[in-house]
């Protein structure tokens, strides 16, 4: 009886070690997408992490594998596996169609137990020309950046206060991102009690300060959104890809100020002379017909370092023609980001209007020697434009010979610090109404969103086209 009860025990303990748990198979993303043929994507050369754990066998005795349940979007002999490290491996994943696939990494171990994760993938033609072109995931309405070091933007989706740093030279999700939200005081708030967005479209840098400024615009329907109006910064520390971003202040008055400044005529030019209460509005869509709405989409430090220059898509000068670009000296920029909120108010210099073709400003940056612009539609769709500007009131834009086709730029950053022909620029290409996936949705619209992706294209400033260019009446 003695033997049968050892016998019995040990059976006991042998049991736990038979009805062991399945590998554990963890994604680090549920959901994830590529551009086909892209030789910077993500998903194709670094891969999608995947943690394997088995508490028995070291990953090096699990098979593993991936399958994909739309062969036409990605196929399997497009799906590649690598080790890592002890726990991870890394999915390689290159489309040849667009559309979506499900992605089911398995892992078996010697006793046939199992385990999987998915991963939901989304895979997008490139949109031709691409020359140096990358694909950051994680957004759509690219509307501002300014560039980190040679290798990294910092960047403003306009559909959230998230700002986020990606990498130039290679597709893929953001390495760092700061949600603004909890410092901006936002008062607005939508279905579900979420804030209403922000709506950045421009940002600056002046050393390790970033400062980011909203369209201070209504919203397409003409109604009052007071989340717009806000002017915030960010102080930037540490180094490569490991920044840390901390809220420095904001301020909130802006827009009143603009209002009250072309009221009383602050400029000198008679009162409401630029008509901003009027396209400011409550019923004024900021991209209202003829260039009549109220939007702010430019922020740049003016060649002198000190004056802050505001750049308005819309309203177009004066308001009786709308031809003209506007944009506003700021005096007291440092002075408004200094609290939460700074208590104002802004001070403004002389209103410039510039001929830019009849487009308003969509981006500015500056350096010491001059001022790049690019310029778009007030309303709707039209063309864009890269300008060279000094920064003087007194001098024209010169347009430049730079190939935006294919792009939206909303978004200027100089990889140097000048404005001079063959400098490299970066240019971020608003892409939230795109299809990408033959769905019909549009990229802003898309549920998961490291399927919404924008467009970074790195160039050099062109040189000033020449007037045998418009000798024939048809502009290029």
């Amino acid at each position: 009886m003695a033997a049968l009860a050892l016998l019995l025990a040990l059976d006991a303990l042998a049991v736990p070690s038979l009805a062991r748990a399945a590998p554990g198979v963890v994604a680090s993303a549920a959901a994830f997408s590529g551009v086909i043929g892209d030789p910077t994507d993500h998903a194709a050369t670094v891969g999608i992490p995947v943690t394997i754990v088995d508490p028995a066998f070291a990953l090096a005795e699990l098979e593993v594998t991936a399958t994909s349940t739309n062969p036409a979007v990605v196929p399997h002999t497009g799906l590649a596996i690598e080790p890592l490290d002890a726990t991870r491996i890394a999915l390689r994943v290159a489309p040849s169609g667009v559309g979506y696939a499900t992605l089911t990494i398995t892992a078996r171990n010697p006793l046939g137990e199992t385990g999987s994760a998915t991963v939901a993938f989304a895979a997008s033609q490139p949109i031709l020309p691409v020359g140096a072109t990358t694909w950051p995931i994680g957004g759509a309405d690219a509307s501002a950046l300014e560039t980190l070091g040679p290798n990294h933007v910092l960047a403003a989706i306009d559909e959230d206060q998230v700002l986020r740093i990606w990498p130039i030279d290679r597709s893929g999700p953001p390495v760092r991102a700061f949600d603004l939200t909890p410092f901006l005081g936002l008062t607005d708030f939508g279905g579900g009690g979420q804030p209403r967005e922000v709506d950045f479209e421009a940002m600056t840098r002046r050393g390790a300060r970033i400062i980011v400024i909203g369209s201070h615009g209504n919203a397409a329907s003409g109604a009052l959104r007071p989340n717009r109006r806000r002017i915030a910064a960010v102080e930037i520390g540490g180094t490569a890809p490991d920044w840390t971003l901390s809220h420095v202040g904001r301020y909130d008055g802006l827009r009143e100020d603009l209002l009250a400044w072309d009221a009383a005529n602050g400029h000198g030019l008679g009162a409401n002379a630029l008509g901003l209460a009027a396209s400011a509005a409550a019923g004024v869509p900021p991209e209202a017909p003829g260039g009549g709405g109220f939007n702010l989409e430019g922020l740049a430090i003016a060649p002198d370092g000190a004056t802050a220059l505001l750049g308005f898509r819309a309203p177009l000068q004066p308001p009786g023609e709308r031809r003209l670009a506007l944009i506003v000296p700021l005096a007291n920029l440092d002075a408004l980001i200094a609290g939460n909120p700074a208590p104002g108010p802004a001070q403004f210099g002389a209103p410039i209007r510039l001929d830019l073709g009849g487009l308003g400003v969509r981006s500015i940056e500056c350096a010491a020697d001059g001022c790049l612009i690019v310029a778009g539609p007030a309303d709707g769709e039209g063309p864009f434009r890269l300008f060279r500007w000094s920064g003087l009131a007194s001098d024209a834009p010169v347009r430049l010979d730079s190939n935006l086709s294919g792009q939206r730029p909303e978004g200027l950053a100089l990889a140097a610090p000048s404005t001079a022909v063959g400098v490299p620029i970066v240019l971020a290409s608003d892409l939230g109404d795109t299809v990408f996936y033959g769905d019909g949705i549009a990229a802003k619209d898309l549920p998961e969103p490291l399927w919404r992706k924008f467009r970074l294209d790195r160039l050099a400033a062109g040189a000033a086209l020449g007037d045998a260019v418009f000798a024939s009446g048809f502009e290029p």
